[in-house]
Formats: C-alpha cells, sequence, structure tokens
C-alpha cells in the first residue's frame, strides 16, 4: 500500500466517523425525556345538551398555550353550573362545574410525556351520612410536541 493511498483511507475513515458520531441530530420527539411548558386556561360555551330538567348545558374547553407559542384547545366535557375555582384546592383542583348536590372538579397534571385533564366527581354531604369518595379520572390528554 502506497503512502498516498494510506493518506486517503485515513480521510475517508476521519470524515466517516464526522458523518456518523459528530453530525448526528436527534430530531425525534420523545414524550417520556421531554414536556414542553405550557399554561392551561379553562374556557365554557353553549352546548346544545340538556340535563334532566331541560336546562342547558356548558361545554368544557381547556386551552393549552404552550412555551413555542402553539395554542390547542380540547373539548374536555358537557357538563350544568360551571366556574373557574378562586384558588386551586390542595389536590390541585381549579375548576368545577355543579347542580343539584352534585359535580365534578378538574385539574390538569403533568403525565409521562403529555399533559392530562382530570376529573373527579364529588357529592354533597347529608346528615349522617359520608359522602363517597371517588378518584382522578383523565378525560383529556395533550401531547405536545417540538
Amino acid at each position: 500500500m502506497t503512502p498516498k493511498t494510506k493518506v486517503v483511507l485515513i480521510l475517508l475513515v476521519l470524515v466517516l466517523c464526522y458523518f456518523t458520531y459528530f453530525r448526528k441530530e436527534d430530531k425525534t420527539f420523545t414524550p417520556t425525556t421531554y414536556l414542553m411548558p405550557a399554561t392551561f386556561t379553562w374556557e365554557t360555551g353553549p352546548s346544545n345538551a340538556v340535563n334532566e330538567d331541560g336546562q342547558p348545558k356548558t361545554n368544557v374547553y381547556v386551552k393549552t398555550t404552550y412555551a413555542n407559542g402553539v395554542v390547542e384547545q380540547k373539548l374536555v366535557d358537557v357538563e350544568s353550573g360551571c366556574n373557574e375555582l378562586p384558588e386551586a384546592e390542595k389536590d390541585g383542583a381549579v375548576f368545577q362545574c355543579y347542580a343539584a348536590g352534585a359535580g365534578y372538579k378538574y385539574k390538569v397534571i403533568k403525565g409521562d410525556g403529555s399533559y392530562e385533564v382530570q376529573r373527579k366527581r364529588f357529592e354533597e354531604g347529608v346528615p349522617g351520612k359520608t359522602p363517597k369518595v371517588f378518584e382522578y379520572e383523565t378525560v383529556a390528554e395533550f401531547s405536545p410536541s417540538k
């Protein structure tokens, strides 16, 4: 092998190494490793649905604004008597829908690679009876992408 061939081979190996190891860019988004910061706004709007008394229900939306400026809005429920709570409760609830002694509380949590909108039923207590305690359930999910 001539010295010129050795130099060419070494240069080829270096170029191959450069493109293999140093120029490799991972442009894929893996939700479990990164979650873009976001802010959440609760909104309501008219619904065509009515409750058992014939009163109109309300569409409940969560509008998500990501740090990159992308805005996403989802319908998360259709209920009656909805409002934002004055301050977050201990369990993180920030919004509720309530009518006739029962309702739902809502919150947004950071899940595994997404934000989850969760809902929990609650009932008014009556004298001498302890109200049932319900668990939160996921009703919508926001999965941001870069």
